[in-house]
């Protein structure tokens, strides 16, 4: 059981250069995120008698934050591919490659497929499944060489920055046992949970402990952020409404006050006499006009925000 050492508050969604620690105690940390934009992080793992030695888990780069009612379209918040394994692959390559004095050229194409090969077998999707209301981790090749799914259920308010209450828990199931936690993130406690026993002994993955732990992780970040964002929700004004005054004339009403269509009428007119049909017209021309303004605004601001997220996504790619 590890604690929640370092916590901090984020100023806004978009902020960076953040970072949580988790270990027995403030001097030994053992697991570390750091986030360097918006979407990306690292996660390293300390050696527990030597803090100082320090191992790449993953660098993650996440969908950008959206809201709790609308998690990402495409259910997919990141992939996880071990970075041990990565540099296993290489080094291996690199030990073949030396062994058999073979020229740069197939060196390179050897250290390419070596990683690709140990990407088919290790990298996971992390994604969120709308049907299930669950995250899940899949495994490429844990169950028997076919795909293992593990369900991550959030429970509560939960989330790194989420908020200063946050009392939730977010939790990694077991396959086999779904009311097994094999990692869980309690913020009512502050602790990291992890079953490290049942997942080496359950699941031959030299990297599975680091794989679900990051996993918790990464769902407890985007799960802060979405529920961040929502308090950047922008709210639109209502449209103008027609009421009658107590002097029986019609009033237009808006979030910026209230003017009859008369007073609108007789600022237009300068004080002259119209016939009372032509005064009703003009009446319900201003109020329609007024419509349309409120329509074109609202319309204008959901444009702006359609082009900026656009923006993002070009930047992105």
């Amino acid at each position: 059981m590890l604690q929640i050492l370092s916590r901090p508050r984020a100023t806004s969604i978009e902020a960076s250069e953040e970072s949580w620690v988790f270990g027995p105690s403030a001097t030994k940390p053992f697991y570390d995120l750091q986030t360097h934009t918006a979407s990306e992080l690292t996660i390293r793992r300390h050696h527990p008698q030597s803090p100082s030695t320090i191992v790449p888990i993953a660098v993650l780069d996440l969908e950008e934050p959206s809201t709790p009612q609308h998690p990402p379209s495409d259910g997919l918040s990141t992939l996880i591919f071990p970075k041990l394994a990565a540099l296993m692959a290489m080094d291996q390559a690199a030990t073949t490659a030396s062994t058999y004095g073979l020229p740069q050229t197939d060196h390179d194409s050897l250290t390419t497929d070596a990683v690709a090969l140990a990407a088919d077998k290790e990298a996971c999707k992390l994604r969120w499944d709308a049907d299930s209301a669950t995250y899940q981790l899949i495994h490429p090749t844990l169950a028997d060489g076919l795909s293992q799914l593990f369900p991550i259920v959030v429970e509560g308010t939960a989330g790194l920055n989420a908020t200063d209450n946050a009392k939730g828990r977010i939790s990694l199931l077991s396959p086999k046992d779904p009311t097994n936690a094999l990692v869980s993130l309690d913020f009512s406690t502050n602790t990291l949970t992890i079953d490290a026993r049942a997942l080496i002994t359950s699941y031959p993955s030299l990297y599975i402990v680091d794989v679900t732990v990051t996993a918790i992780l990464a769902v407890a970040l985007v799960e802060g952020r979405r529920s961040s964002i929502n308090t950047h929700t922008p709210t639109f004004s209502a449209p103008p409404t027609i009421a009658e005054g107590e002097d029986g004339r019609s009033k237009i009403k808006s979030k910026t006050g209230t003017k009859t269509g008369t007073d609108l009428l007789e600022n237009y007119m300068g004080g002259r006499e119209l016939p009372k049909t032509t005064a009703g017209l003009l009446k319900l021309l201003f109020w329609a006009l007024r419509i349309v303004v409120w329509a074109l605004t609202l319309g204008f601001r959901g444009l702006a925000r359609v082009v900026l997220a656009v923006s993002a996504v070009a930047q992105r790619a």
